[in-house]
């Protein structure tokens, strides 16, 4: 006889940012946060952009979690927004975990999207959407990341199901979209198939990154050549405005270090660092 599966209290998470300009500097503009998701803001300095750092105070996510993000870069700001820690998605017992992101960004801003990675535990079920609006000539530095299983504690990822989908709009034309769709099946487990060639050949992260906005001549290259030298495997792609990076290393500390390298060289701007989060 089946033993019901008893319904437990669910986290629900909602944020809304606004970045907006004032007297030449970029200043929060509007802040409402719901339930599980909260944000701060560590202290910078000008030239230094504004900062902004998305907490989950639940710990994770697991069985019908909902968490929902929204920022908007007014016209003229620069602004990061990253993520406290990595988000782990645990073991779902009957729903899947989700995750809405929207991002817009206006003309002459300087958006960068910086989360921390999402650790995909065994037998998780995670759908995720990130739709991002672009107008004018603003400019976006976007990363999305995952791991498969608890590297250090030698947790592989053998059942479950990932479902991802990415769309970037500019001026209201469709400029990308790209799905990901990783599920665990009787014949195959997802470490079966992630140790496949043509998927991941055993790395156990992955990225994502979306740069869009005018660069020098040349940029490609240069972030294949970082590509190339680094301990990770992957690839660029320019499709004009947009330049497109899917990267995969052994452990979650190689991949920071390249996905570093490249934001570095896509912005080019020195006042952008990387958030001080990331090395907590």
């Amino acid at each position: 006889m089946a033993v019901p599966v008893t319904e437990l209290e669910r986290s629900r998470g909602n944020i809304g940012l606004r970045f907006k300009q004032s007297a030449g500097n970029t200043r929060l503009g509007d802040l409402y946060q719901e339930g599980c998701l909260k944000v701060r803001f560590p202290t910078t300095l000008p030239p230094s952009p504004l900062e902004a750092v998305v907490m989950n105070v639940a710990g994770g996510l697991t069985d019908g979690d909902e968490l929902a993000v929204t920022v908007n870069w007014d016209a003229g700001t620069r602004g990061i927004v990253t993520t406290q820690a990595a988000e782990r998605i645990y073991r779902c017992r009957k729903a899947p975990a989700h995750i809405r992101t929207r991002l817009t960004v206006s003309n002459d801003a300087i958006a960068c999207w910086l989360p921390q990675e999402s650790i995909l535990f065994d037998d998780s079920h995670l759908e995720r959407e990130t739709s991002i609006e672009l107008t004018g000539n603003a400019r976006l530095f976007s990363v999305e990341s995952f791991v498969f299983g608890r590297t250090a504690m030698g947790e592989e990822l053998e059942h479950g199901h990932l479902h991802d989908r990415l769309v970037v709009r500019h001026d209201g034309k469709l400029l990308f979209t790209d799905a990901l769709e990783l599920r665990s099946s009787e014949e195959s487990s997802i470490r079966k198939r992630l140790l496949r060639p043509a998927v991941l050949q055993g790395a156990r992260c992955l990225a994502t990154i979306v740069f869009v906005g005018e660069s020098e001549n040349g940029l490609i290259d240069r972030l294949r050549d970082l590509i190339d030298a680094s301990d990770a495997q992957g690839g660029a792609t320019a499709l004009g405005p947009l330049s497109l990076l899917r990267v995969a290393a052994k452990d979650s500390r190689t991949l920071r270090a390249l996905i570093l390298k490249l934001f570095g060289a896509c912005l080019g701007d020195e006042s952008f660092a990387e958030p001080r989060v990331w090395h907590c």
